[in-house]
């Protein structure tokens, strides 16, 4: 890189990085197509098996993938349609002691619950044994929800969305006698098939199915229960304004969480709102700087990242964001902005360790999640430097170089809010798979033909975090207070320096 573009950026640009409490990291672990649920059985042999949407589940087992599928029913799914698929998995509290698992899936205008036996071997299910325990119409192709548990009372938990189409047309979220846009919970392992109803439920002997534990919801997209306290945590996706995190207390069934009343914290239905007792989210945001649609975690209760313990970890769809938020006692913390990645996240899973996972969708990757080491790969080295572009935008640029001393020098070419042309450049320490460097928009001066750094004030801009996730694929963030504000672009490498690859 030419020494010019050194000079300019190393005069009077400060290195640092703002302290944070949790370092949140995602590592790649393993590669497996449209994963939308990840699995522990708990039973001792540390495999996750992962769930595709197109109806084939992996195990992954000693950090390899499989090449035998554990279940493929990829020839019943036909023609997938927006939400539908298989969707969910879960093996019984006995398992393997009760050698079969559940399925949740939805397709040609149903979804349902089904259950298979387990190999002797335990390497992959037995098709034929195959038997329905729970079949629901649905109305339209989206919003099927999915999230199969077993609860600390030893009962199969379900979510379920609203039937689809847009701001629950059939009104199934409130309505009692239908079994969408709820919570089910039922008996399936007291002997008696398909299920029989737990004592508790809130609608036996009254108007009402009896299934249902919790009422309310749009599209439930991921579920848990905290392992710790038992507290049943649900992400539930908005119609196009709020994305909410739901608490259900131990063993309180009936709750109503207030959709198409209300979309999080917001009214949608004027009439009804004062007088509408339901129960408000603990968490919301809104789709503002590319938030589309939630994605329920998990609680971190493992024991490697004392920090982490007792955070519930959720992210968005579109942006790639992942907060946290804690609960201590009654009180739930403000949301968290843990980590703005550049993932697709599908789903999050836990294993036996208690260590927890993150699937990107669109590299189709599955992510060991860290605060701190492990450093995801790869380490950004001298192969980095060059050139990089986003192709969703025309007429902006960055350039990188990266120096011994984990040291990141940039510059970008953009464009001022008012059409004007713009360099903003900066240096910053080397983190892993990215850097955070404070940047500063040079003003005055000239490059050509008599560059004098006396003529060049240094405006502060603002931060920006330059993240990878290969040697050709990366993200830049940025925050400032000024007329640019917040966004992000993706970033793709247009060219290499002579000399240099990614192995080194």
């Amino acid at each position: 890189m030419a020494n010019w573009f050194r000079t300019l950026i190393l005069l009077s640009l400060p290195i640092s990085l703002a302290a944070q409490s949790i370092d949140l990291r995602t590592t790649a672990v393993a590669t497996v197509p449209g994963v939308v649920d990840i699995v522990a059985a708990f039973d001792g042999s540390q495999r996750l098996y992962l769930v595709s949407q197109n109806g084939v589940i992996r195990v992954l087992e000693n950090g390899v993938v499989r090449p035998e599928p554990f279940l493929d029913i990829s020839a019943s799914m036909g023609g997938i349609a927006e939400e539908q698929g298989l969707l969910s998995m879960v093996f019984p509290p006995d398992y393997p002691s009760d050698r079969y698992f559940y399925i949740y899936y939805a397709n040609n205008g149903l979804s349902a619950i089904d259950a298979y036996d387990v190999s002797v071997d335990g390497m992959s299910a037995v098709p034929a044994s195959r038997r329905s325990v729970l079949t629901i119409t649905q109305p339209f192709t989206n919003h099927n929800g999915g999230k199969l548990l077993f609860g600390p009372d030893g009962y199969l938990y379900l979510s379920t969305g609203d039937g689809g189409s847009a701001n629950d047309p059939q009104n199934n979220a409130q309505n009692t006698d239908s079994l969408l846009g709820k919570i089910l919970r039922i008996d399936t392992e007291s002997g008696t098939l398909p299920y029989t109803i737990p004592p508790g439920n809130p609608f036996v002997g009254t108007n009402g199915r009896d299934e249902i534990w919790a009422i309310g919801l749009r599209n439930p997209w991921r579920m848990s229960f905290d392992p710790a306290t038992g507290e049943l945590y649900i992400a539930d996706v908005g119609q196009n304004q709020r994305e909410e995190v739901n608490i259900q207390p131990v063993g309180v069934a009936g709750l109503n969480y207030g959709w198409k009343v209300f979309e999080g914290t917001l009214c949608v239905v004027a009439s009804l709102c004062s007088s509408f007792a339901h129960t408000p989210p603990v968490a919301e945001y809104d789709h503002l700087n590319g938030n589309c649609s939630i994605t329920g975690g998990f609680v971190y209760r493992g024991s490697k990242y004392p920090n982490l313990v007792g955070t519930y970890l959720y992210g968005d769809y579109c942006s790639g964001r992942i907060w946290g938020i804690k609960k201590t006692g009654s009180v739930v913390s403000a949301p968290v902005l843990l980590r703005d990645t550049d993932l697709t996240i599908s789903t999050f899973g836990v294993d036996e360790r208690g260590d927890l996972y993150v699937f990107d969708a669109s590299l189709n990757r599955l992510m060991l999640i860290s605060d701190g080491a492990p450093i995801a790969n790869p380490s950004i080295g001298a192969g980095f430097t060059g050139s990089w572009y986003d192709t969703a935008q025309s007429g902006h640029g960055i350039f990188i170089e990266v120096l011994p001393n984990d040291l990141m020098l940039f510059a970008w070419f953009t464009f001022r809010p008012d059409g004007g042309q713009a360099w903003v450049i900066g240096a910053g320490p080397i983190q892993g798979d990215r850097a955070v460097i404070d940047a500063v928009l040079p003003e005055g001066g000239f490059f050509i033909p008599n560059f004098d750094p006396n003529d060049v004030t240094n405006v502060p801009w603002g931060r920006v975090t330059i993240s990878f996730s290969d040697c050709n694929n990366g993200r830049i963030d940025y925050q400032t207070d000024g007329a640019f504000g917040t966004g992000s672009m993706r970033l793709q490498r247009l060219t290499t320096v002579a000399g240099t690859s990614c192995n080194n």
